[in-house]
């Protein structure tokens, strides 16, 4: 087994403690003239808690944590940048480097899925010189997380440890022919900034696997299908066509032994070969060796996009019409399946047949049509025909200009007959709205257990929920942190 492993820990102040594990593989003769570097094929793939090293602190790590974890639904990032310092083929004596860069395009990483399968996402391929490198650089940005308790809105208050620029300063060695580089974040874990916001605390390290397998998710395109050998070629990218301006990685499936899932059949895999044909967009989990050969697990066949007009609109409320079943709105930003926004749009939205959320509803409706006001912001889920939206699910977002928030901070008074407390954060001051929401103890998973009579003055709390612009928040969910 060949593993070279570098990491760098972080801590709240963006500090690294950087550290190196390496075993050579042995040294150019240095008999000059060196010889031209021979190549190495390597394949990058990202995920969380996969290394050895991060695996051992994942322990100590958790005694640490404030819970939060538990009510995370998706994590994204953008991956903009992975580049590599290569110094030569002799070990490095701080002369000059020449740098690498890996990614083509960004990549958006859910890195909440890859932290509860365990699996990693290839991000990329490259034919990179033998020998020795001195820094790995990582750039992630745009952070957004969605919460269980909040599944149709997207907190964008987030930040990043160090900006989200991580670098490790180490020397290592990439060997001849293939390998796997495994960059590894060390789990989900989050602090809170001075103004109650969330920060995602990265802890990275990486490993280079010359001779084992790696369990990995790739999503691509067939190009070939061998039935006899039970094999298919795919052209892999990091996210099916979304991320389809990167270079894609040529790799070889082995089916035999994989569940085949159809479209929108998650649960049962009652697909067979036969559905496996050229031009399918795929997602396959499996070990993956270095030299590009996937043995596969699972098989998922991505739905084939149709041409229905299906619309998320979000918007104000401008003219409600209860005899007709319909409001005008004003919708300044509107999403299609294949994403994209587009300029403010008028749309009359025919509400009839559809569920109608409270912002403080979860995954059951509680609301009705007289809820439905002119100036409220809502999200409306339907299908658009020349301006009109037939709508299945409205979702009120609060008044205008209200935004999903989580906030951190200290209880200063409660109003128990009020269904309400003062929040105290930085220098800032809040008044919450639990009425409607989920009170999590710190020991809580996915129920809240919690009563209103255990938010007590000085208690630590996280809220979330959606923010006016004078500072009321209506929670949907409020956690009690650990200290």
């Amino acid at each position: 087994m060949s593993v070279f492993r570098f990491s760098s820990d972080t801590i709240l102040i963006c500090l690294f403690a950087l550290s190196l594990g390496v075993t050579t593989m042995g040294c150019p003769g240095g008999t000059p003239p060196p010889d031209p570097p021979k190549n190495a094929n390597v394949s990058v793939v990202l995920g969380s808690n996969v290394t050895s090293a991060n695996k051992a602190a994942l322990e100590t790590q958790a005694q640490e944590e404030w819970g939060i974890e538990d009510l995370v639904a998706s994590l994204t990032v953008s991956v903009t940048q992975i580049s590599l310092d290569y110094a030569g083929t002799e070990p490095p004596s701080g002369g000059p480097v020449e740098t690498f860069e890996l990614l083509d395009a960004p990549i958006d990483v859910d890195l909440f899925h890859l932290d509860t399968t365990g699996l990693s996402l290839l991000l990329a391929g490259a034919e990179l010189p033998a020998g020795y490198y001195t820094a790995l650089h990582i750039l992630f940005e745009n952070p957004r997380l969605v919460l269980q308790t909040d599944p149709d809105n997207v907190v964008l208050d987030l930040s990043i440890t160090a900006q989200g620029e991580l670098t490790i300063d180490s020397v290592f060695q990439l060997p001849e022919g293939d390998s796997i580089l495994v960059l590894d974040i060390g789990g989900i874990h989050f602090s809170f900034d001075s103004n109650g916001a969330l920060v995602l605390i990265i802890n990275l390290s990486a490993e280079v696997v010359g001779d084992d397998d790696t369990e990995v998710e790739v999503c691509g395109v067939i190009d070939a299908v061998h039935p006899d050998l039970e094999t298919f070629e795919m052209s892999a990218y990091g996210d099916f066509d979304k991320n389809s301006n990167q270079e894609p990685v040529n790799l070889v499936v082995e089916y035999g032994d994989a569940e085949i899932y159809l479209p929108n059949k998650c649960d049962t895999p009652t697909g067979t070969p036969e559905d496996l044909v050229v031009g399918a967009n795929v997602k396959v989990e499996g070990t993956m060796t270095p030299e590009g050969t996937v043995h596969a697990t699972k098989i998922m066949i991505k739905e084939v996009e149709d041409d229905t007009d299906e619309v998320k609109a979000l918007g104000v409320i401008d003219a409600v019409h209860p005899d007709l079943d319909n409001f005008e709105m004003s919708a300044y930003v509107e999403y299609t399946k294949n994403g994209g926004e587009q300029d403010p749009v008028d749309l009359l939205v025919q509400y009839g047949d559809a569920d109608i959320y409270l912002p403080t509803d979860g995954d059951t409706p509680t609301g009705t049509e007289a809820d439905l006001v002119a100036g409220l912001e809502v999200k409306v889920y339907g299908t658009l025909t020349e301006g009109t939206v037939v709508a299945y699910k409205v979702r009120i977002r609060g008044p205008e200009g209200s935004e999903p928030v989580q906030k951190a901070g200290e209880i200063d008074a409660v109003h128990l007959d009020l269904d309400k407390f003062e929040l105290s954060v930085g220098d800032h001051d809040y008044l919450v709205l639990y009425g409607s929401a989920g009170i999590y103890l710190p020991t809580d998973g996915d129920t809240p257990t919690g009563t209103e009579a255990d938010l007590a003055v000085g208690a630590e709390v996280l809220v979330i929920g959606m923010k006016t612009p004078d500072h009321v928040i209506t929670a949907s969910a409020v956690k009690l942190l650990n200290p």
